[in-house]
């Protein structure tokens, strides 16, 4: 709308607008999953509440750094065992090499 607005040609909004669809798609189906997900897979409400407090906090460096600092948390709270309730509560547990060393014991 603001490249409308702008502009006044209806083909670079669409264009603008294209563009914008088109790297969301492949952000959230092809890089997400393989960068973020087989690593740490937090919750994605828990992802949208974390970015909401980062922005609220810091601003929009926050909303950068909340997601590296939730992947962190959950990381530790994994690992630690009184916290494991809050790493399921951020997403799903992984299985780690140290989980995996345990089972084959």
């Amino acid at each position: 709308m603001i490249t409308l607005a702008t502009t006044g040609i209806a083909f670079k909004a669409w264009l603008v607008a294209g563009v914008i669809i088109s790297v969301h798609i492949v952000d959230s189906n092809i890089l997400l999953p393989f960068i973020v997900g087989s690593r740490v897979r937090i919750n994605a409400l828990v992802t949208l509440i974390g970015i909401v407090v980062g922005e609220l906090l810091w601003g929009v460096v926050g909303m950068f750094l909340s997601i590296p600092m939730l992947a962190i948390a959950k990381i530790i709270f994994d690992h630690i065992q009184p916290l494991k309730h809050w790493g399921l509560l951020l997403g799903h547990e992984t299985k780690s090499r140290f989980n995996r060393k345990k089972a084959a014991a």
